[in-house]
């Protein structure tokens, strides 16, 4: 039998990674993107990111104990332990099984699919409202991409549905599930234009503050123009982010107005992730955000950390086919 070797924390990456271009979203009705519109700015488009998962803030409702969100059953694994899942996780892992032949594929979706409920915190109705329809045929991939994109709105959850429903209009474009987003809830939470932007920009917004406000918008508190007068007007991020998720972050105090950091603005929104992953408050993942550049490299750690630990986690218990080497991470049977 063929062996594959996985290095457990270097090679796992979610799902969701590939949603993490769509955080900085079509801002127009026209399609048009950020990078897009601000390419007529400047010379030459900033470089995107390197990213080993999703890019943007957690839900209100982040847990990392929530045990009532979770529902026991017994399965009959091997004797294996009893393990926490939605009643039709292992209906959705058969049906992984009979369509996907390579084991690593399988356990990346396992692992993004339970890192939405250990770190996004989404109960167990989400869950199985989630494996439902990946159970039901629809692409695991794309209705997880969809999911980690719907945890930063203000949405019922059956607009996950909704989107991938529209992927035949949408997909193959940068930010298909934005721009099918903003569709649906016909551009409610607010839409720019490129010379808007171009204003913005003139103002003395920054990128970072564009792609903040789309995201925060879509909570439908303040609308992405709304946000960005206020930020235009001398308001902060850090202010709007507080009102957003009713978080108490506070401001960091720069010397001679010059921030040692000054990258915390763009990577502020993953406060909430962070503290998740290390059992942390909100406002204390965000102060070190804002204050050591270095908690970037350290969040791309505990995702990947986090990953290890759910398929290892899935090995131990028989769901997925395979086994752990102390050196060599997870050797999965093909």
């Amino acid at each position: 039998m063929k062996k594959k070797i996985i290095i457990l924390g270097i090679c796992l990456v979610l799902a969701a990674g590939t949603v993490a271009a769509v955080a900085s979203g079509a801002y127009n009705n026209q399609n048009i993107d950020i990078k897009s519109a601000l390419s007529k700015v400047f010379s030459s488009e900033k470089s995107e990111k390197s990213l080993v998962q999703k890019d943007s803030v957690q839900t209100d409702s982040i847990s990392l104990n929530d045990d009532q969100n979770k529902s026991v059953i017994s399965t009959d694994l091997s004797d294996k332990a009893i393990a926490l899942y939605p009643s039709n996780f292992y209906s959705m892992v058969e049906i992984l099984k009979s369509n996907i032949s390579d084991t690593e594929s399988i356990a990346d979706i396992l692992a993004s699919y339970l890192y939405l409920r250990d770190i996004y915190g989404l109960n167990n109705e989400q869950l199985e409202y989630i494996a439902g329809l990946i159970t039901n045929g629809a692409d695991p991939n794309s209705i997880l991409d969809i999911a980690y994109f719907w945890a930063d709105t203000c949405e019922d959850i059956t607009i996950i549905e909704q989107i991938y429903n529209k992927k035949g209009d949408y997909e193959g474009g940068r930010f298909w599930i934005e721009n099918a987003y903003n569709n649906i809830t016909k551009n409610v939470h607010g839409v720019l234009e490129s010379e808007e932007i171009n204003n913005y920009l003139s103002l003395g917004v920054t990128v970072s503050d564009i792609q903040n406000a789309n995201i925060l918008s879509r909570k439908g508190v303040y609308s992405i123009k709304q946000i960005l007068d206020r930020i235009a007007g001398g308001d902060t991020m850090i202010n709007i982010i507080n009102e957003v998720y009713g978080t108490s972050i506070s401001q960091p105090v720069n010397l001679f107005g010059i921030s040692e950091n000054e990258k915390s603005d763009e990577s502020i929104l993953n406060s909430k992730e962070l503290a998740a992953l290390e059992n942390k408050q909100i406002e204390e993942s965000a102060s070190e955000i804002l204050s050591d550049e270095k908690t970037a490299e350290r969040l791309v750690e505990k995702r990947n950390e986090k990953n290890a630990e759910l398929v290892k986690q899935l090995i131990n218990e028989g769901i997925l086919e395979g086994r752990i080497d102390k050196d060599l991470g997870v050797v999965f049977d093909e």
